[in-house]
């Protein structure tokens, strides 16, 4: 069962309907009849921590191309009450791989050039999508949005027009969600804060791959 376990955000596999992945407080769930019964798939991954949320995943992604792997982003959302997170080190920004349908998971490190850090770590991760047609896999969290290319070791950053860096660094500065409608469009929402008080919300589209 789920344990009461919030859920952040749901995956069905893209040919078997009776394969279905949350993202919860507690780490990934799988269920493989159709939502009637459920585990947790936390093998390499940090312990449950009764009355915690531990590394609560947010962003949760199958390869279009590959449905056993997996990505899974730790992030929750901006309105959680913080003194519940477990205190099970650094796990906040963590980007999780799964070769086997979410039975075991590795740690992906997002290290890009002349970066010493996982650059994502401490994060609210939001979004992982992977490009069918050329491969190349983004993750969208607090600190922007960075792309691996297939067959590349080297994460890149990418430039999101209107938002400096000075933006994201604001504390009220949240970015939303990110679709890849095809390799050339993309969605990206955020949301600030406005000089007259509360939030706006925007909308940015590409249709050139991110370069305009």
């Amino acid at each position: 069962g789920l344990m009461q376990l919030g859920v952040l955000t749901v995956v069905y596999h893209p040919t078997d309907p009776n394969i279905i992945y949350l993202g919860t407080k507690g780490g990934v769930a799988k269920s493989i009849d159709g939502g009637s019964n459920w585990t947790l798939q936390r093998t390499g991954a940090n312990a449950v921590l009764t009355g915690k949320i531990s590394e609560p995943i947010y962003a949760l992604t199958l390869d279009p191309n590959n449905p056993s792997v997996v990505y899974a982003g730790v992030g929750f959302d901006i309105d959680i009450d913080t003194s519940r997170v477990a205190s099970t080190g650094n796990s906040l920004g963590k980007v999780y791989k799964s070769l086997d349908a979410g039975t075991t998971w590795g740690e992906v490190h997002i290290n890009p050039v002349n970066e010493a850090a996982d650059i994502t770590r401490g994060a609210h991760l939001r979004a992982i999508r992977i490009d069918a047609c050329t491969g190349g896999t983004f993750v969208l969290g607090d600190k922007g949005l960075f792309r691996l290319n297939n067959g590349s070791a080297t994460w890149e950053r990418l430039t999101i027009p209107g938002v400096t860096q000075a933006s994201v660094q604001n504390i009220n500065f949240h970015y939303r969600d990110f679709l890849l409608i095809n390799s050339n469009t993309w969605f990206l929402t955020y949301s600030e804060p406005k000089i007259s008080g509360g939030y706006h919300g925007v909308i940015l589209m590409t249709m050139d791959a991110g370069a305009t």
